[in-house]
C-alpha cells in the first residue's frame, strides 16, 4: 500500500512521504471523536542530504506549521490557510483537515552545517480539525418537478402549489462520508427584472417526513377569516385579503393543522415566514401567530410583530414547535393556527397574504443582502468549506462581498434523504412570488478516519 502525505497552502502541495532528502516515513494516521475538536498527527520522516539541505527543508515545513497557527487564531487571510492532505492509498480519494499548529522534534542529532552527506530523523506533529473532507466535492443530484437526479443546475421557484416548486429534494445514499459534511450551495438569480433578489433563506428538512410534510400553508386555504382574490403571481394563483378597522385584538385568519400535518411535523421545530402581497404599514399595528384547541385554549404563540411603517413583503413571525408540548407520539389532535393583528385606533388597515411558509430548522440559514442584492443571471455563492460567500456574473468581472451570513452553514447528511427549501425577498422589499431561480450543490463528503 503506497499513501500520499502533503502540505498544501495556495495551491501549493509541499510533501512529506517523498522529495529529494526524505528516504523513509513512518505514519499511522489518528482517528479523532465527537468529544475532541482537534487531534495531533505524529509523522516520523527521514532525511538525507547536506546538513544545509536537511534544515533548508525541515524549516520549510515548520514555517507552514506556524503559519497555519497563525491563520487558525486569526481566520482572516485565506492564503494562509494549510491543509494536511492524505490518502492510504492511490486508488482513493484525497482527504484533507485544516491544520492549526504543530511542531517538529528532532530524533537524532541536529545537523551540522557541512557539504557531508549527514542522515537525520525527525517527528513533525500536526494539529488538525477532528476530521477529515474530501478534497474534491459531490455535486449532489437534486429533484423536483422540473427535473429528476439532475447534477446541472435546477429550476426553483418563489412559491410552491400544482405548477411551482420552492424546493429541491436529496437523496440520502447520494450523501457520502460518514459525517454531515460541507456543502457549497450555488443560487442564480434567473428572473429578468430590473429589481434584484435581496435575502435567500435555506431550510433543511430531514427530521419531518421530508417526502410528505406541508410546508406550505395557502393564504386562500385559511379555513375562516378575508376572502379570496386570484391573482396569477401568487402562489395558488390566490392571495387571501382582509381589512381591519377595529382597536385592540382581531383575528385575521385562522388554518386547521390536520392529524397529518402535525404527525409528520414530529414535534420539531419550524421558522414560520409569510409572505404577503401587501402588508398594512399604518402606525401603531402589530401582528403574531398563535397555535390553540379549537380557538379556546392557546398552546403556544409568538411574539408581536410592530409593522407600523413596514415596507417588507416577508414577515418572520419565530419559531413553533409543532406540534407544540408533543413530540412524535403519532395521531396528534388536530390544532388551529391563528393570525391577529393588534391596533391602537380604527384606521382602516389591509392585510394581503400570498402564502405561509413552514422552515425547518434541523439546517437553516439566511445570506442576507448588506447591499445591492443579487441581479438577473448573477449567482450568490456560499462555499462553507471554503469560507466563501460572494456574489459574481455581474456586468464587471468579478466576485463581489456583498452578502452576510446567518446561522451554521447547511450541511448534509449521509444517508438522510431530504428536503431542502428556498425563500427569497427583494432587495427593496417588494412581493416577489413570482420570482425564479436556479440551484445547484456539491457536497464535501466528511469523515472522521481514513
Amino acid at each position: 500500500m503506497a499513501f500520499d502525505l502533503d502540505l498544501y497552502q495556495n495551491s501549493t502541495t509541499y510533501s512529506l512521504d517523498s522529495g529529494t532528502y526524505v528516504y523513509g516515513v513512518d505514519w499511522v494516521p489518528m482517528n479523532g471523536n465527537d468529544t475532541e475538536t482537534e487531534v495531533v498527527e505524529s509523522i516520523l520522516i527521514k532525511l538525507k542530504g547536506t546538513g544545509a539541505q536537511i534544515l533548508a527543508q525541515v524549516s520549510v515545513w515548520e514555517r507552514l506549521l506556524s503559519e497555519a497557527e497563525d491563520y487558525a487564531k486569526t481566520s482572516i487571510n485565506q492564503l494562509l490557510r494549510v491543509m494536511i492532505r492524505a490518502r492510504l492509498d492511490t486508488g482513493e480519494s484525497l482527504y484533507e483537515s485544516v491544520v492549526l499548529g504543530g511542531w517538529i522534534s528532532w530524533n537524532s542529532r541536529k545537523p551540522q552545517i557541512s557539504l557531508v552527506s549527514q542522515f537525520a530523523e525527525i517527528t513533525v506533529s500536526v494539529r488538525r480539525q477532528n476530521f477529515w473532507d474530501a478534497v474534491t466535492p459531490i455535486v449532489i443530484p437534486l429533484t423536483n418537478r422540473y427535473a429528476t437526479r439532475t447534477t446541472s443546475a435546477i429550476a426553483v421557484d418563489n412559491r410552491d402549489d400544482s405548477t411551482h416548486d420552492n424546493f429541491v429534494t436529496i437523496t440520502g445514499t447520494d450523501v457520502l462520508g460518514s459525517l454531515p459534511g460541507a456543502t457549497k450551495i450555488e443560487f442564480k438569480n434567473t428572473f429578468n427584472d430590473s429589481l434584484r433578489a435581496g435575502d435567500v433563506y435555506f431550510f433543511l428538512n430531514r427530521r419531518s417526513a421530508p417526502a410528505s410534510f406541508q410546508h406550505m400553508i395557502e393564504g386562500e386555504s385559511a379555513t375562516s377569516g378575508g376572502s379570496t382574490v386570484a391573482d396569477a403571481n401568487a402562489s395558488g394563483g390566490n392571495t387571501r385579503t382582509v381589512t381591519i378597522a377595529a382597536t385592540g385584538e382581531t383575528t385575521m385568519y385562522y388554518w386547521d393543522l390536520t392529524t397529518t400535518v402535525l404527525d409528520n411535523a414530529k414535534g420539531n421545530l419550524f421558522r414560520i415566514y409569510g409572505s404577503f402581497k401587501g402588508l398594512s404599514s399604518v402606525a401603531s399595528t402589530w401582528i403574531k401567530l398563535f397555535i390553540s384547541i379549537a380557538g379556546l385554549t392557546i398552546l403556544s404563540e409568538g411574539k408581536w410583530k410592530i409593522i407600523s411603517g413596514y415596507t417588507g413583503a416577508l414577515v418572520d413571525f419565530g419559531t413553533f414547535r409543532l406540534p407544540p408540548y408533543l413530540v412524535d407520539t403519532g395521531s396528534v389532535y388536530p390544532l388551529r393556527l391563528h393570525m391577529v393583528v393588534k391596533t391602537t385606533n380604527s384606521t382602516s388597515r389591509p392585510f394581503d397574504l400570498d402564502y405561509l411558509l413552514l422552515g425547518s430548522v434541523d439546517e437553516n440559514r439566511v445570506l442576507r443582502s448588506n447591499g445591492y442584492g443579487l441581479g438577473y443571471n448573477v449567482t450568490l455563492y456560499d462555499d462553507p468549506k471554503n469560507r466563501a460567500l460572494y456574489t459574481d456574473g455581474w456586468s464587471s468581472t468579478g466576485k463581489l462581498g456583498n452578502y452576510i451570513g446567518i446561522g451554521d452553514p447547511i450541511k448534509l447528511w449521509p444517508g438522510a434523504d431530504s428536503k431542502l427549501y428556498f425563500l427569497w425577498g427583494s432587495q427593496t422589499g417588494s412581493w416577489i412570488s413570482k420570482y425564479t431561480a436556479t440551484v445547484k450543490i456539491s457536497h464535501y463528503p466528511r469523515k472522521r478516519a481514513l
